[in-house]
């Protein structure tokens, strides 16, 4: 195949993918936790989130550049992503915090 065809193979398919998803994953959440839970939209935001967060590094940082700067970008792709993991514990954290240690006033 074509070098651009490929590359439209794989813009296709990577749309799909992400339609797929955002249809089936929600309803995947509901049916496993019930419609009254509160972490639903927790791991719908940070699911759909990591989906476009991902996607959006993968196409930054495989961009050709030389050698020399790919490892500075490397140290801020870590960075980034320990960032996002970060957020993402220290929310669920305080969900639990607040489902589980209610403030008596």
């Amino acid at each position: 195949m074509k070098p651009a065809l490929t590359k439209l193979v794989w813009i296709l398919l990577i749309i799909n993918f992400v339609v797929a998803f955002s249809y089936t994953y929600p309803r995947f959440l509901v049916s496993q936790l019930g419609e009254n839970s509160p972490w639903i939209s927790y791991l719908y935001t940070y699911g759909m989130g990591f989906i476009v967060f991902s996607s959006s590094l993968i196409f930054i940082f495989t961009r050709q550049i030389d050698p020399q700067r790919r490892k500075q970008e490397f140290y801020w792709l870590i960075a980034i992503a320990c960032g996002f993991l970060l957020m993402f514990f220290c929310q669920g954290l305080w969900i639990y915090s607040a489902i589980h240690f209610p403030v008596k006033s």
